[in-house]
């Protein structure tokens, strides 16, 4: 029986090994929180060995967790081609599915793609879900760091995927407007 509470905790402490291992036990035995635990861990490397891959394959069977960030993990692993060819339709179908989940990350970016009509590249990377939730911003190894390359193709792809619209918008930076304000911490 999957404890997510010593999982969580042997995380916290830093025991990543054992708690990659709780959760991949949990995952098999079909816990959703286990399995985007277990995805976290093979998506960062910690206590497993690196795998984007194989952390797909659990983030898709924790797709429909509350709270969304499962689904929001899935959105950028198909934004950014981890492990995976990019594919915008995808990816903004995930940030959909998670945007309904309650994901406010999800809602913002939404909100934003389709004030732009684009599948743009986010400031936030990605939810850190384990133990709990904290959207992480500006991280050091941000896409936008450096320079890149111009694919016209890419860019194409990227304003086929979702329309320009201004009431989806609208609906998008509502619904995150409605978050209880404990939802994020207290800047210092």
């Amino acid at each position: 029986m999957f404890d997510k509470a010593e999982a969580d905790a042997a995380f916290l402490r830093e025991e990543y090994e054992h708690a990659a291992h709780l959760y991949h036990e949990g995952a098999r035995d079909g816990d959703a929180y286990a399995s985007q635990s277990y995805a976290y861990c093979l998506m960062h490397g910690l206590g497993v060995e690196r795998d984007p891959v194989e952390s797909k394959s659990f983030y898709s069977f924790a797709v429909r967790l509350e709270g969304g960030e499962a689904a929001y993990n899935l959105a950028m692993i198909y934004l950014h081609g981890v492990g995976r060819e990019k594919n915008f339709v995808k990816a903004r179908e995930y940030m959909e599915s998670a945007a309904e989940l309650g994901c406010i990350e999800a809602q913002l970016y939404l909100g934003m793609a389709h004030t732009s009509g684009c599948m743009f590249e986010p400031d936030v990377i990605e939810i850190e879900t384990i133990p709990v939730h904290k959207p992480v911003y500006r991280r050091y190894d941000m896409l936008l760091d450096g320079e890149s390359i111009f694919d016209e193709e890419e860019e194409a792809a990227r304003y086929a995927a979702i329309k320009q619209d201004v009431h989806a918008a609208f609906y998008w930076f509502q619904r995150a407007a409605r978050h209880d304000s404990t939802y994020v911490e207290e800047l210092s």
